[in-house]
C-alpha cells in the first residue's frame, strides 16, 4: 500500500512522504532530457532526408529549448535545498532534550535544575553539533567523514538512547522528519559516490533478500545514508566487504 502523500507532523518537524521527494520538476526534467536519443535519431533522419528537414529542426529547437528551461527550474530546486535555514529545526530539537532534561532533573532532585535560555542551548555542545552539521547539509562547510559521524552519533544517541539501554536504534520514519534530513544530507555530503552502494546491489553481494538488508540497517550492522534529493537509500560499501569477509570465515 503506497504512503499517503498528506504531511504528517512529529517531534521532529514535518515528516515527508516518499512521494514528495520527487517534485513535478524533477520528473517534467527527466522526461525532457530523455529524449536526447530522439534528438539524435530525428538529426539523422534530416540530414538524409531534405524534406523534412525544417519540421525537423524546428521539433529540436523547441524540444532543447522546454529540456534547458525545466534545467533552469531544477536549478532553483537544488539551490533552495541547499540554502535552507535550519534554525527552526535545530531549535526544537534543543527544546525537546531540554524540555526531557527538565523532566528528569525534577524526579532526581528538582532543586538543582537551572533554567537556561536558547541563546544558551545554542553555544552548548549539543547545539554546535546541530549547527556544524547544519552547515554541512547546506553544502557551507566540509569536514572530514570521521568527525561528520561522531558528530550525528552524538546527536542521535541524545535523542534515542534509553537509560536502562545497552544500545539504541534509529526508527526509520526519523529520517522522514526535518531534522533527519538535515542528518542525512550531511552524512550524504560526506562520502564519495564510490563508497555507496544501492540497496538491490547490497542485496546482490551478499546472498539475501531487500528486507533483510532494511532489518541489517535498522539494528545498525549496516551503515547506510540517504540521498534528500532522490530520496533513495544507499548502504555503505565497507560494511557489506565486512560482512562478505566475516561469511566467508564460516
Amino acid at each position: 500500500m503506497a504512503r499517503p502523500s498528506r504531511a504528517r507532523h512529529c517531534r521532529f518537524g514535518v515528516r515527508r512522504s516518499v512521494n514528495t521527494r520527487v517534485t513535478p520538476q524533477i520528473r517534467d526534467c527527466q522526461s525532457h532530457c530523455q529524449i536526447g536519443t530522439f534528438i539524435i535519431d530525428t538529426v539523422f533522419l534530416a540530414t538524409y532526408n531534405p524534406t523534412v528537414q525544417s519540421d525537423a529542426y524546428t521539433l529540436i529547437a523547441a524540444t532543447t529549448r522546454s529540456c534547458v528551461e525545466q534545467l533552469s527550474d531544477l536549478k532553483g530546486v537544488i539551490v533552495e535545498s541547499e540554502s535552507r535555514d535550519y534554525q527552526e529545526v535545530m531549535d526544537n530539537a534543543l527544546q525537546l532534550v531540554y524540555s526531557h532534561h527538565h523532566r528528569l532533573v525534577s524526579q532526581l532532585f528538582p532543586e538543582s535544575f537551572r533554567s537556561l535560555s536558547l541563546d544558551q542551548l545554542r553555544s552548548g555542545p549539543f547545539g554546535q553539533d546541530l549547527l556544524r552539521l547544519a552547515r554541512l547539509a547546506r553544502g557551507q562547510t566540509r569536514e572530514t567523514k570521521e568527525l561528520v559521524l561522531e558528530a550525528i552519533d552524538s546527536v542521535l544517541q541524545l535523542l534515542f538512547w534509553p537509560a536502562a539501554a545497552e544500545d539504541y536504534s534509529v526508527p526509520r520514519a526519523f529520517w522522514d522528519t526535518d531534522l533527519g534530513r538535515m542528518l542525512a544530507l550531511a552524512k550524504y555530503r560526506a562520502y564519495d559516490p564510490s563508497e555507496l552502494v544501492s540497496i538491490g546491489n547490497a542485496a546482490q553481494q551478499l546472498g539475501v533478500t531487500r528486507p533483510t538488508i532494511y532489518r541489517w540497517m535498522d539494528d545498525r550492522s549496516l551503515s547506510y545514508v540517504r540521498d534528500d534529493m532522490s530520496g533513495r537509500t544507499f548502504v555503505v560499501r565497507r560494511d557489506i566487504d565486512n560482512l562478505k569477509r566475516v561469511a566467508s570465515e564460516f
